[in-house]
């Protein structure tokens, strides 16, 4: 056989084994809107047996992130132009590292908080130890910022260091430099990054589920177990459980909360074991100091609140729903509840779902701030009509 000839058949033949292990993911877009930096979901283990083990994903020859999920799920980013479709391809390789951009974890070094984030926002829900304390706080918190980079991390680090340095001062007599300490490391205060500015308390917060029965909210309290799922590069994943009982009956609810890298909004997934009946679930959030700057919508699927945190600027709530939900309105505070009133408080956005028994629904709660990305109500509104329209109209992926 003649040599030349024998090197081109061997390269053709490495080529043709090369390209039989990769797989083209199509992923079509069939709203009118550009779909941009949004999570696409394949079977991981189907890309497996395609493409081996080790593998990348591409777009135009270049590596960009990818996630396996603890369901078995290879996530990656798209972005398709309106009622188009982009290429992307997996194929054999060494992926490279890249910057994580969703993380969290327990910080038991503050009464069990579970606090995450992304790129956009952080997030943080309460755990034994504060429900231990008497504390009633319920709801989910935002910790706005106005960074790319993560920032739980360095603001839980900095009050915890500094706890035992400010009660020495105080001990000393020295109030005034105690304080002075305190807030150039409080993260209530705006260091330059964003900061902690939203109110929970005794309510819902920023988007909490709830009983309704009877017309009144049945709160839930703290969670008692937890566990991290995924952890970046693109996802994070936690598992919440909580006691909760309707009409006397004891149950356990199944929250796994997750965020992906750019969005505002978190996914949520709820089940409850014990279920007798259905349950009517409401998804909420708090209103305060008589503000009606809302918008709401059970026939698009959303909810959006803004909220006026003075000096400190705009805070967006919203909620979205991609099956449809019997109502969302507005439902006052009761007389009893004192102790929200008095922190300014007054009622709540709720959403309203009927849970047949045994059955799960998956809903999405986020925010956003007037000092990173959202320069008006407005703008907050057409984000969440549009994430709304998404969830209605998702992106599809097709592997080849």
């Amino acid at each position: 056989m003649n040599k030349l000839f024998y090197i081109a058949f061997v390269t053709f033949l490495c080529t043709a084994f090369a390209q039989a292990g990769n797989v083209t993911v199509t992923v079509k877009n069939t709203s009118n809107r550009v779909r941009n930096n949004e999570t696409v979901e394949l079977n991981a283990a189907n890309i497996k047996k395609q493409v081996g083990s080790n593998i990348i994903v591409t777009r135009n020859n270049k590596q960009i992130p990818y996630q396996i999920t603890y369901d078995g799920k290879l996530i990656f980013q798209a972005t398709v132009p309106s009622k188009g479709s982009a290429q992307y391809t997996i194929k054999p390789g060494a992926p490279q590292t890249f910057k994580s951009k969703a993380t969290g974890r327990l910080y038991p070094e503050r009464e069990d908080d579970m606090a995450w984030e992304n790129d956009r926002i952080a997030f943080r829900c309460y755990g034994p130890a504060l429900q231990r304390t008497g504390e009633k706080a319920y709801g989910n918190d935002v910790w706005v910022k106005s960074t790319n980079d993560f920032v739980c991390e360095f603001r839980y680090g900095q009050e915890y260091r500094a706890k035992s340095v400010i009660k020495a001062l105080r001990a000393a007599g020295k109030k005034a430099e105690a304080q002075h300490y305190e807030d150039s490391i409080s993260y209530h205060i705006d260091h330059g990054k964003g900061l902690d500015c939203y109110k929970v308390g005794p309510t819902l917060g920023a988007g909490t589920i709830a009983f309704l029965e009877d017309g009144k909210i049945i709160y839930p309290y703290c969670f008692d177990t937890q566990q991290v799922l995924d952890n970046g590069p693109i996802r994070f994943t936690v598992r919440l459980t909580y006691p909760v009982v309707y009409k006397g009956v004891t149950m356990r609810e199944v929250r796994i909360t997750s965020i992906d890298a750019g969005s505002q909004l978190n996914r949520v997934t709820v089940s409850y074991t014990g279920q007798k009946e259905a349950l009517p679930v409401v998804a909420g959030i708090v209103l305060h100091d008589g503000s009606k700057d809302y918008n709401l919508s059970a026939e698009k699927g959303y909810a959006a609140y803004t909220e006026n945190a003075g000096k400190d600027g705009l805070i967006y709530l919203g909620m979205a729903f991609p099956n449809k939900v019997k109502s969302i309105t507005t439902l006052p505070l009761r007389e009893d509840e004192t102790q929200a009133k008095s922190q300014g408080a007054d009622g709540h956005i709720i959403a309203l779902m009927n849970v047949p028994k045994g059955s799960q629904f998956t809903y999405y709660w986020g925010a956003g701030w007037s000092k990173f990305g959202f320069k008006s109500s407005n703008e907050w509104v057409t984000y969440m009509s549009n994430f709304a329209k998404n969830l209605r109209t998702p992106l599809i992926a097709t592997a080849k």
